[in-house]
């Protein structure tokens, strides 16, 4: 009697064991994976400020190892945010955080400026190559005229300083120091300091931000009047202004003019004051009352770079709530639609305002972050945002980073593509197939030969779709993997239930550096046990 319970209790447990494992493989499912797709190519960016320690490094106390893990961390953060682009500030006083021939060590990195790391590394091939690990793009940010934010520090600049030996290329503006635009010999140098990293580093565009003349100052003149008498050709004495602005025109076109000859692939973009000009001194201008309009202030004629093409991409830094009174948000980013002429516009956003301490109430919720991200997809003639600055996803006020991930960049975007540069796509990868080996699937594919240089495959996307129908379509929803390498791995274990697993579609595209994606691989099917995590590096 108790040998027939034993045996009627195991082959109970038997089939209570194979329904539930019928139960878990063939619960109903959707045959896509439904997810909420948004732009596939999205500019998805963030500012990481060096100037004083901003956002990095923390502390120049800090030892080298110390400064590395506190970089990971930041682009972790960015990365699990879905963010496609780093914009690092590579030189911000006239000093660099990398190894230059021509100008210091920057006294944020070790404490004392010409001091280099020790143990030695340079901190520029060190973000790029994590920047790079993670898929995203590096746009190293220079600050081109700025060459000391207090005059107080002097005393403690490098001996091999420009500033000391070329006292004259300057002028004190307040408590700042600043290189004098109107030199030409000023311009040759700013000129010299972006190529030299653009030829030595594999960066993938060169940023300006908003500094060029510096912001005006209460009744305080800037004293470049005898520059003016010096090297004006073609304007009067009274259009001094217009020359000012001449020079700042003429750096900004041959600063890309100059990239391109050297690589062509790598792009200009600038961050500029968010006003152009205020419509009470040029109809043309925005609705606004805005303090120091670029056009005015900073001699930065912002419109006719991008309406004579000498930039790749402009991003207004529109660092007001929606609703400002003296400038608001929606009507400067309308102004912009209009006025971007064809060159990419992006949306430059003040989440360091976010706090639940705002001055400004509509800051102290995540809220204003959400409207005007979704503000600008709703035109198709912005291309994305950028986020001034790292330290503050560090914080995470309002819990930011959850409304990345879980709502606004749920889903991976591709950095927007730029066809006056390069439109055309590799080729779709070849051969591609899954080989079983005991720790799991290995997907694996091969290139055709790339038709020039540009249209190289730089990354590989990787699709998966539930079941096996053919018509799949290729949107950032169904995204499983982006790669840099010829194959990817499915960890999975050998099972003996592998009978009752589920049948997934993966396909594969290749992505060249400007982000043309190719057409789609040859389909192939694989078992798995369940829908895999996605993995973006």
């Amino acid at each position: 009697m108790i040998k027939k319970i034993i045996t009627f209790l195991f082959i109970f447990l038997v089939l209570a064991l194979a329904a539930f494992v019928v139960f878990v493989y063939f619960i109903p499912t959707e045959k896509y994976i439904k997810r909420n797709h948004t732009a596939k190519w999205e500019m998805r960016a963030v500012w990481i400020s060096t100037f004083m320690n901003v956002d990095w490094p923390r502390s120049t106390k800090i030892s080298q190892e110390e400064q590395k893990q506190n970089l990971i961390e930041q682009l972790d953060i960015h990365a699990q945010n879905k963010m496609n682009t780093i914009i690092f500030q590579v030189r911000p006083s006239a000093d660099a955080f990398y190894n230059s021939p021509y100008e210091p060590w920057s006294q944020w990195l070790t404490g004392k400026q010409g001091q280099a790391p020790k143990p030695y590394y340079d901190p520029l091939e060190f973000a790029i190559q994590q920047v790079h690990k993670r898929n995203m793009e590096f746009h190293a940010w220079f600050n081109p005229y700025r060459a000391m934010a207090d005059t107080a520090w002097k005393a403690e600049l490098d001996s091999n300083n420009i500033i000391l030996k070329k006292p004259e290329w300057f002028v004190a503006y307040g408590r700042g120091l600043y290189f004098n635009p109107g030199i030409p010999d000023v311009q040759q140098y700013i000129i010299k300091i972006v190529l030299d990293v653009v030829r030595r580093y594999d960066i993938d565009a060169v940023h300006f931000d908003d500094y060029f003349y510096p912001y005006k100052i209460p009744d305080l003149e800037f004293k470049d009047t005898e520059t003016f008498k010096k090297y004006c050709v073609n304007y009067e004495q009274s259009d001094i202004n217009q020359w000012r602005r001449s020079n700042v025109n003429n750096l900004i076109k041959t600063v890309g003019d100059s990239i391109k000859k050297v690589k062509p692939h790598i792009k200009f973009g600038i961050s500029p004051f968010g006003v152009w000009r205020n419509s009470d001194v040029d109809k043309e201008g925005t609705l606004t009352q805005a303090g120091q309009p670029s056009f005015d202030a900073t001699y930065a004629d912002t419109r006719k770079w991008v309406k004579e093409a000498w930039v790749d991409y402009i991003t207004p830094q529109i660092y007001w709530h929606i609703g400002h009174k003296r400038a608001d948000f929606d009507e400067i980013t309308n102004w912009w639609r209009k006025n971007h002429y064809n060159r990419h516009l992006y949306i430059g956003h003040g989440i360091y305002k976010l706090s639940k301490d705002a001055d400004e109430k509509q800051w102290r919720s995540a809220q204003q972050i959400i409207n005007q991200v979704e503000k600008t997809r709703t035109s198709p003639e912005i291309k994305g945002s950028m986020f001034f600055s790292s330290f503050v996803f560090t914080q995470n006020p309002k819990k930011i980073n959850d409304v990345f991930q879980d709502r606004l960049y749920k889903y991976p975007a591709l950095v927007p593509k730029m066809e006056w540069i390069d439109s055309v796509a590799p080729q779709a990868p070849i051969h591609f197939k899954s080989t079983q080996n005991p720790s799991g699937i290995v997907l694996s594919w091969q290139n055709k030969k790339p038709m020039g240089t540009l249209n190289e495959p730089y990354f590989y996307i990787i699709y998966q779709f539930r079941g096996k129908d053919a018509n799949f379509e290729l949107k950032n929803g169904n995204i499983y993997a982006i790669t840099r390498q010829n194959k990817f791995y499915l960890l999975q274990e050998a099972s003996i239930f592998s009978f009752l697993y589920k049948e997934y579609t993966f396909i594969v595209t290749a992505v060249d550096r400007q982000n043309n994606e190719s057409l789609a691989s040859e389909p192939i099917v694989v078992k798995l046990k369940g829908m895999n995590t996605m993995k973006l590096w």
